[in-house]
């Protein structure tokens, strides 16, 4: 079953993370462009010794994906956390601010083509979309703002960003305020199957920082289909066949509907 598969495996501020650097050519320059191209070669290389045709046979003429992941473009985040064999189990979509409305074809294709079970939207602690969208991000390229403009009006913005701790708070809460308005814009979307029961929404927040002290790395459900409170959630008709371990996964960092049962 997926969702145990799943289950059983999961600070940098925004202008770092958006700022891109534009060094001119040079040697050295090109000297790790090299070796950067060459491990990833040699790689592949490896990969593919590994593997014979069996492991390729099941997708040869299409995809199969369980999952429609839409998950945010920065790098400390990828496949692997799911601790699932990736290749044809996830269609895996990626943006800034792991953002539905920016990439609608992609994640309707997904949802509605390849007839995914599960569209899950996934946010990670310390995102640098979020931290740049709670701040002024006026002089970024046209193209960035763009997608900086979709998730900044959601956000709750502090008096001050000097006060560390109440900006390192609202941060926190901030990338849940994102998921849920992603899963809620995902719900507007695809009511007919959510209503039909042959899609499940799920919204999750990736912890690296071990915000939720769960563990460096850990996977945590904070949405189903809209549902915020931690008990509501757990009591899901699929979530609540999950095993015990898995349960523990549910959790926010926001308090909803009186609910302060949460993990940070």
């Amino acid at each position: 079953m997926v969702w145990q598969a799943v289950y059983r495996a999961a600070a940098t501020r925004g202008s770092r993370f958006m700022h891109t650097a534009r060094k001119a050519w040079s040697p050295e320059r090109h000297s790790t462009a090299l070796s950067i191209l060459q491990a990833s070669l040699s790689g592949n290389d490896k990969f593919k010794s590994e593997r014979d045709y069996s492991h390729f046979a099941p997708f040869q003429q299409e995809q199969t994906p369980s999952m429609t992941v839409v998950g945010c473009s920065d790098s400390r985040v990828h496949a692997q956390l799911f601790g699932l064999d990736p290749a044809n189990n996830l269609f895996a979509i990626r943006n800034i601010g792991n953002q539905i409305e920016t990439a609608r074809g992609s994640v309707d294709f997904g949802v509605r083509n390849l007839h995914s079970k599960v569209l899950f939207v996934l946010g990670h602690s310390s995102c640098g979309a979020i931290r740049a969208a709670m701040d002024d991000y006026s002089g970024q390229a046209d193209c960035v703002r763009a997608e900086l403009d979709s998730i900044s009006s959601h956000m709750v913005k502090p008096e001050s960003l000097e006060d560390d701790a109440v900006l390192q708070q609202t941060w926190k809460e901030n990338i849940e305020r994102n998921v849920d308005f992603q899963v809620n814009f995902a719900l507007k979307e695809y009511s007919d199957l959510v209503a039909e029961d042959k899609l499940i929404v799920i919204g999750g927040v990736y912890d690296f920082n071990n915000v939720y002290n769960q563990g460096y790395g850990a996977l945590l459900i904070v949405n189903v289909n809209g549902e915020t409170h931690v008990d509501k959630i757990k009591q899901h008709p699929i979530i609540a066949q999950l095993d015990e371990e898995a349960l523990k996964h549910v959790a926010r960092v926001l308090p909803c509907n009186g609910d302060h049962s949460h993990g940070a």
